[in-house]
Parts: C-alpha cells; sequence; structure tokens
C-alpha cells in the first residue's frame, strides 16, 4: 500500500485551498497596482467627474479677485496718494489711471482736489483717444477751479484737447486767458504761454508765434528745471527760420 501524501490528508487539504485563495487575492492585486501605475494621471475636478477645464471662467475668477485685491488697495490710499499713483501711471498706462481716479471721484472731495481728480481724468482720457469725454472732464475741471492754480491748470490742458479736436482758434483763446493771468503760479502760467504760443503758430501767424518763443526763451532758458522747454522752443525757431 503507497503512503499517503500530505495533500490526501483533509486537514491539510484545507491549508492548501487558503494558501491558494490568498495567493490569488495577492496576484489580482498587483494586477491592479501594476494597471494604475501604467495609467495617466486624472484628477477629479467634481463628483460628477472629471470635467474639462473652462480657460475663460478660470481667467475670469483670477480677473475678480485681482479686481477685488486691487480695489481694496486703492481703498487704503488717502486722496492725495491717489493722485500721485494716477499722475505716476498716466503716460504708461491711462487705463489704470482712469481707475484710479474713478475711485477717487467717488469720495467727498474738496473743490480744489476734485478738480486736480477731473483734470487728470480729462488728461487720461485725451491719452486713451477719447477727445470729446476728454474735453468735457476739463472743462468741468476748469469751470470748478475758476481763476485758480487748478482752474488755470485745467484750462490748459483743455486748450490741448480742444487742438487735438482741430479747432486750433477756439484752443488758442483758452490758452491766452491763462497766459494773461498773472494771479496763478508761474508754472501753471508758463504752460499756458507755450500752449498759446504754439497755437499761435497752428493758427498761422508764424511771425507772431516766433516772437513768443523767443520771449519765452529769453525769459525762462536761464532755469535748469525748464530745460524741456527750452528744446522744444529751440526746435520750434529752428524750424521756422
Amino acid at each position: 500500500m503507497a503512503p499517503a501524501m500530505p495533500e490526501d490528508d483533509p486537514a491539510v487539504a484545507v491549508q492548501l485551498a487558503l494558501i491558494q485563495n490568498q495567493l490569488a487575492q495577492l496576484t489580482d492585486e498587483v494586477a491592479k497596482l501594476r494597471e494604475a501605475r501604467a495609467a495617466p494621471l486624472r484628477v477629479p475636478v467634481s463628483e460628477a467627474g472629471d470635467l474639462p477645464l473652462d480657460e475663460a471662467a478660470l481667467t475670469a475668477a483670477l480677473e475678480r479677485v485681482e479686481a477685488t485685491r486691487a480695489a481694496k488697495r486703492l481703498a487704503g490710499l488717502t486722496d492725495q496718494q491717489l493722485l500721485d499713483e494716477a499722475r505716476r501711471l498716466r503716460q504708461k498706462d491711462p487705463i489704470s489711471t482712469q481707475t484710479i481716479l474713478g475711485t477717487l471721484l467717488e469720495r467727498q472731495l474738496e473743490p480744489s482736489m476734485r478738480s486736480k481728480a477731473l483734470a487728470q481724468l480729462g488728461v487720461a482720457h485725451r491719452r486713451g483717444g477719447d477727445l470729446a469725454k476728454s474735453e468735457q472732464l476739463l472743462f468741468e475741471a476748469s469751470q470748478l477751479g475758476g481763476v485758480t492754480d487748478e482752474g488755470a491748470y485745467a484750462s490748459y490742458q483743455l486748450a490741448l484737447t480742444v487742438s487735438a479736436r482741430g479747432d486750433p482758434v477756439r484752443a488758442l483763446a483758452i490758452a491766452d486767458t491763462v497766459a494773461q493771468n498773472r494771479e496763478i503760479d508761474t508754472w501753471v502760467r508758463m504752460h499756458g504761454e507755450w500752449a498759446k504760443a504754439t497755437l499761435t503758430e497752428e493758427t498761422g501767424d508764424v511771425v507772431s508765434a516766433r516772437a513768443q518763443y523767443e520771449r519765452l526763451l529769453a525769459e525762462y532758458g536761464g532755469d535748469k528745471q525748464h530745460q524741456w522747454l527750452v528744446n522744444d522752443l529751440t526746435k520750434r525757431l529752428d524750424t521756422l527760420r
């Protein structure tokens, strides 16, 4: 009679079946892990399943966050700080300048500060190409400022905008009011005189324009802080000779 093999023992057979079952489970788990490692990574974005990324919506959301941050930053600045920031940006970023000045003008302001803000906003609109809006704002600023430095500065800028709109005669009349005002700051009056002289040439009166250029050069040419004026007048005189 042949000796009994271990697997013929019922107890051993049960243990062997359990081991084989566990080995099958482990083999299945290893196969699943291998599949997971080979598959591309997918990140669920909602309980509903994977959704395509909406770039437009994401951009809009980021812009809203940035706008909120900017609004909070501007709200923490004083009136003068807002005006200074607008002046700093007006040449390179007229759109941001308009936003800053809009924030400033929403506040309760003294007439002089409101006139300054309106004038800067008018300049920003001119740089942005909206001449009609620029003229409207600068006229309002000039009326609010009256015969003060603020009003005269707004009138000077108004003359430039009116000229840009193709009406040098009316622009010349506006600039003349600034040039003739002896009660305002010299810096503002000098700009008015320069605008008057250049607009005189623009209207075709070259003889009078030349005389005004020469007078301005003699009066302000010795001050180094007016070097821009000296350079501009020198070039203009050269073209008239």
